[in-house]
């Protein structure tokens, strides 16, 4: 009987932490499905390689039909190295997002890539042996370019940018060009059909 007492509150809290565990899991999932629907417009679900949804708990994101933060991974278009999607303080019922970042790396140039190696933290600007190369970045029907001034400049790349995008910052590193565009207060479409 002892025993009885014993294992019978234990049981029942164990039952209520698995079930907790589960729901958990379950809103994640709802959430992910919700996100990808979301940005199924600027981002086709074929070229969405990986989400990550942010914000625990789930279940209080789920209930608040809201996604904090999410990273969606982009199948890296033709010209880049990677692109991704930095979703900020998306309503899931009005797919209005706070802010959605566009994160694009690029490859330099192969005649700019012996400059790599003198890259300096947040700069856009490469420079050595006597050259100085600095790139500005901007959108054009949907088509990020990059510009080069004293240097060779990458292809233009189509990429997965919310109408509105702004480039906000680019950066030379020794991996490659970092370009950050950034739409707030957006609206995203909903997907047709």
């Amino acid at each position: 009987m002892k025993r009885l007492l014993i294992i019978a509150p234990l049981l029942t809290v164990i039952a209520l932490v698995g079930g907790l565990l589960i729901a958990e899991n379950r809103a994640h999932e709802s959430l992910d499905a919700e996100l990808r629907e979301a940005v199924s417009e600027v981002a086709p679900a074929k070229d969405i390689r990986e989400t990550n949804v942010r914000g625990r708990p789930y279940l209080v994101s789920a209930y608040h039909h809201e996604v904090s933060t999410a990273y969606v991974e982009m199948a890296a278009p033709q010209g880049a190295k990677r692109e991704r999607l930095l979703v900020q303080n998306l309503d899931l019922g009005t797919h209005r997002a706070g802010a959605v970042r566009t994160i694009v790396e690029v490859a330099y140039p192969a005649s700019e890539a012996d400059l790599a190696k003198n890259a300096k933290a947040n700069s856009p600007t490469l420079s050595g042996k006597g050259r100085k190369v600095t790139y500005e970045a901007r959108l054009n029907d949907g088509a990020m370019i990059i510009d080069a001034d004293g240097g060779a400049s990458p292809e233009p790349i189509a990429i997965h940018a919310v109408d509105g995008s702004k480039v906000t910052h680019v950066q030379a590193t020794k991996e490659g060009l970092v370009v950050n565009l950034v739409a707030r207060d957006v609206s995203l479409p909903r997907a047709q059909g």
